[in-house]
């Protein structure tokens, strides 16, 4: 474990080496990150702790889908446990790529609401369960043995299937794993924000009628990803709500659709092929990032000048 002293304050941040243990040094398989330390007879409050080094393909912070690193770090390969003493105020923990790593455990589990708690390729990750009284969402992705469970009576979250669902069953939170033809479940009336995002298992998603809202990022970064029906009576597309997934060719909005915000990515590698809009009117459309190889199907002339005032110059085919 290294640190950084304020000498002024009396505080300490803690963070874990990258460099590998010079001949004769060994560095434990297991460690601790302390609330306190003492230096030279003074004793420092550790206030921070973060991890952010390991965020090679970071997505808004959210989940890693960053390629394997040509040779991964000492702790990549060897890190089995942390644990955390409480009360350190600040946490930036995220995990890609940690192959050995079973387990992070908080001594007060409330500090897991300010730790994030991002993993993505950790093989050996052991389920993480998530006490009544702590409100967080971890982001697993990709860790094959680890399950999110929450405590039966957890006030906000519960797990069907394996997905997180509000407690109604009406917000589909978050898609840790799933089969390769997803289907939303129909009792779903909103997917929240990045439910379905960096998920590598998912190639075609189908989001039935029953759902009105999809939040940003939803489907993004999702390398797999081929195909995605939406909901008939979606009416906003938002933001980036497919960026990143650089393997979709084909996208349909349906005829109530009257937003569609745009931000493809294109500098991300968004290659989309076809873009079909089926609204007869549109209130609002943003093209930026969508490549001019893609040609965009529209209902009537109306809705291809909008998508033609909103700057996209590739081709578009009226096609009532």
């Amino acid at each position: 474990m290294g640190y950084y002293l304020n000498h002024d304050l009396l505080f300490a941040s803690a963070f874990i080496p990258e460099h590998e243990p010079e001949e004769g040094e060994i560095y434990p398989t297991e460690i601790v990150i302390p609330n306190k330390i003492t230096y030279n007879g003074v004793t420092y409050s550790v206030d921070f702790f973060d991890l952010s080094f390991d965020n090679e393909g970071a997505m808004e912070y959210v989940t890693f889908r960053g390629p394997l690193p040509v040779q991964k770090n000492y702790h990549r390969r060897n890190l089995r446990k942390v644990t955390v003493e409480a009360g350190i105020f600040s946490l930036n923990m995220g995990f890609s790529h940690y192959t050995a790593l079973e387990e992070v455990v908080f001594e007060d589990p409330k500090d897991m609401e300010r730790a994030g708690l991002y993993f993505y390729d950790c093989p050996k990750l052991k389920d993480i369960y998530i006490p009544a009284d702590v409100d967080i969402l971890p982001r697993v992705r990709q860790c094959p043995n680890a399950d999110i469970i929450f405590a039966p009576d957890h006030p906000k979250y519960m797990v069907v299937d394996g997905d997180i669902y509000s407690k109604d069953g009406k917000i589909l939170y978050d898609v840790p794993k799933g089969k390769k033809n997803y289907k939303v479940k129909k009792s779903v009336k909103e997917i929240g924000v990045y439910a379905f995002y960096g998920n590598g298992n998912i190639r075609h998603i189908r989001v039935p009628s029953s759902v009105k809202k999809i939040a940003a990022y939803a489907f993004g970064n999702m390398e797999n990803l081929k195909s995605v029906k939406l909901s008939k009576n979606l009416k906003i597309a938002e933001d980036h709500l497919l960026a990143r997934s650089t393997k979709l060719k084909t996208i349909t909005y349906p005829k109530k659709i009257r937003i569609i915000q745009g931000s493809f990515g294109r500098k991300y590698g968004c290659r989309l092929k076809k873009m079909y809009i089926k609204a007869e009117k549109l209130k609002k459309i943003k093209v930026n990032g969508l490549p001019k190889t893609c040609t965009i199907y529209v209902k009537n002339q109306l809705v291809k000048k909008q998508v033609r005032d909103a700057g996209f110059n590739g081709k578009i085919i009226v096609d009532p």
